[in-house]
This record gives C-alpha cells, structure tokens and sequence, in this order.
C-alpha cells in the first residue's frame, strides 16, 4: 500500500547555486575561496517549500505509525507536481519551467528531511508528472492532481520482483 502525501502551495526547484562571501558574488566560471559560501539561489523560497514537505512527512508517519517507515529499504517515487496555468496559456501541459529533475530534488531532499528514509539514494523508481489541474485525466494518477499549486507524493516499496 503506498503512502500518500499532499503538499499545497507553489513548486519550487532546486538547481542553480550562488557563491557568495567576502562582501563578492561569485558568476559562473569563477572559482570560489575558501570564506565563500555556496547556497541555492532561490534559498528562502527552497528551504520553506522542504520544510512544508518534511512537516507532511512527520504527519504522515504520526497517522501511519503501523506502516514501518522505510528504514534502509529501496522506495519507489511518483510525484505529481500541480502548477497554476497562467490565465494567457492554451497549451494543454505546463512543457516550460519549472524543470521536473530540479521539482525533484527538493522533493526527495524534504523527504529526507522528513525522515521518510535514510538517505534519498533510497529513492530507485523515480516518477514525474508536470501537470495543470485540469489536466488530470490524461496522468498516470488523475486523482494526485489538486485543484491548486502542489505536489502529490507516492511512495512504495519495491520487491525484488515488482513495485508495490
């Protein structure tokens, strides 16, 4: 039985990094010294958004205390991440940024935080829907898409033989 998570507000990605230290930003191709320090370039907005999944984590395994939380064991992953359709867009899919490996590992880093598992190197199965609410019946769970910005978070155990 996978354990679900629902976390409501705006997506945020973790990718580009800023060097900063000394009273200097570091641009790309500069090498950082040793008093710089490297942070997100999006820190604030990062740090809340895996706080709010690690607070779902801690909620989950407080309702869920018989599921045994996953130790050491590998897990499968399947995010379904909701973004707001801008009022000017047609297209039917959110094909532009955010990125979904950036979407991702915030997610599997709040996890983490969560205390979910060990370590996200756990994580062996990894899936991904970019999706606008009203595009639900075309993704793989119709019923992870929410009717407002935010992430549905699957996870499974794997057996030698097939994912759960």
């Amino acid at each position: 039985m996978p354990v679900i998570l629902k976390v409501r507000g705006l997506p945020v990605p973790q990718g580009s990094m800023t060097c900063v230290g000394a009273g200097v930003t570091i641009r790309p191709g500069m090498k950082p010294k040793a008093n710089h320090n490297v942070q997100p370039s999006n820190k604030e907005a990062l740090y809340a958004w895996r706080n709010q999944i690690a607070a779902a984590c801690r909620v989950a395994k407080a309702k869920y205390p018989s599921i045994g939380w996953i130790g050491h064991d590998p897990v499968a992953v399947t995010c379904t991440f909701t973004l707001e359709r801008p009022m000017t867009v047609t297209r039917d899919w959110p094909s532009v940024p955010p990125d979904l490996d950036k979407l991702a590992r915030a997610i599997l880093d709040g996890l983490t935080a969560g205390e979910i598992w060990n370590d996200d190197g756990q994580c062996v199965v990894l899936n991904l829907v970019k999706a606008y609410p009203d595009t639900a019946p075309f993704c793989p769970f119709p019923e992870d898409v929410l009717d407002v910005p935010g992430v549905t978070i699957r996870l499974s155990d794997v057996d030698a033989n097939r994912l759960i």
